[in-house]
């Protein structure tokens, strides 16, 4: 076992949020926001307070695949006021021995997360070690997560409500012509115990700049409609260890990940160690430079919680693909993080 420390930001929402699952449209959204959302927006914050030069150094040194900080996706937090429950990503990968009961398969295909707890013990015991206690009941499904006893107990009812999709009417007013019309946007809440966070990896000497940057987008949101006020948080920083496998051959990412040609190749070569769910993303760009928004180029892009075999001597996994090239317009480049947040898992 190793124990790691990472930068922990506790986001506590002050609104809801409208976070595109699809991009393009305003009713479907999803829950917690991509890595490559937390990226985007945090770009907009240095290009805010540092000006274009820094934030293109920044940018040059992803492209070099030498990145001076790693995040994850934006996970969920129960914080009932005395203590924390941290949520991570259900490992998505099979187990390939044992005999369990259908009760016992439909419980772990049904969950989404993992609490800190129950993943830590996924990491170093292997999937085989979650399907056994929950046959034995020493852990437990709730409302599309999986808990110890123990944590089931603080649970207010012993009930977990992370967040409520809602949908709320607009109105689109004709200008030219005395006419409106009536349309929905989606919207995520979270009820008053629920919380979520973020982890950051730093490499380099990044922390004072990125703090800055983090500070900007608790008064300017993440996410979409900002300008109605949603997407707002309040921030606190904190330290979070983790406990991981030691002498593993595969890893688990917490971030969105685009894999290069290269490493792809690799992977195939252990498809033992291989097991990952795809995701779409395309959304528009928005900066000063860019008016009115630009569709950006679509990326699939493996999801939170996806395997890969380990690449010996590799320390950095996926790039930073262009997704939107500078034009006549004075639109600049902008690209997508797709850099894995990898966690050693036992498989």
């Amino acid at each position: 076992m190793t124990k790691r420390a990472f930068q922990l930001m506790c986001m506590k929402p002050r609104s809801p949020f409208h976070l595109g699952e699809k991009g393009i449209g305003i009713e479907e959204v999803a829950p917690y926001a991509h890595s490559d959302t937390i990226f985007s927006a945090l770009c907009l914050s240095y290009l805010y307070i540092y000006g274009r030069d820094e934030l293109e150094e920044l940018l040059k040194q992803f492209i070099n695949r030498q990145p001076p900080f790693l995040i994850s996706s934006i996970l969920p937090l129960y914080n009932d006021g005395e203590s924390k429950i941290f949520f991570f990503p259900k490992p998505l990968i099979m187990p390939t021995v044992g005999e369990y009961e259908e009760r016992v398969w439909k419980e772990l295909k049904k969950a989404s997360f993992f609490s800190k707890k129950v993943f830590e013990n996924c990491l170093i015991n292997g999937i085989e070690w979650i399907l056994e206690s929950l046959k034995n009941g020493t852990i437990l499904p709730i409302n599309g997560t999986i808990l110890t006893q123990d944590e089931k107990s603080r649970l207010k009812d012993g009930k977990i409500k992370l967040y409520k999709d809602c949908q709320v009417p607009r109105n689109k007013i004709n200008r030219l012509r005395p006419s409106s019309e009536i349309y929905y946007m989606g919207l995520t809440t979270y009820p008053l115990n629920s919380e979520m966070y973020f982890l950051v990896e730093n490499i380099k000497d990044s922390k004072n700049k990125l703090d800055k940057a983090l500070s900007l987008l608790e008064e300017e949101g993440i996410g979409g409609e900002r300008s109605l006020g949603y997407g707002r948080f309040k921030l606190i920083k904190e330290e979070l260890e983790i406990i991981e496998a030691d002498n593993t051959d595969a890893f688990i990412t917490l971030s969105l990940y685009h894999p290069t040609k290269e490493e792809v190749q690799n992977f195939t070569q252990k498809a033992q160690f291989l097991s990952y769910k795809l995701l779409t993303r395309v959304s528009y760009a928005f900066s000063p430079a860019i008016k009115g928004g630009k569709l950006k180029q679509r990326v699939r892009m493996m999801q939170e919680g996806s395997i890969f075999p380990k690449i010996e001597g590799q320390k950095f996994y996926g790039d930073i693909p262009m997704v939107l090239s500078e034009d006549k317009t004075g639109s600049h480049p902008v690209y997508r993080y797709g850099y894995a947040f990898p966690l050693r898992i036992k498989v």
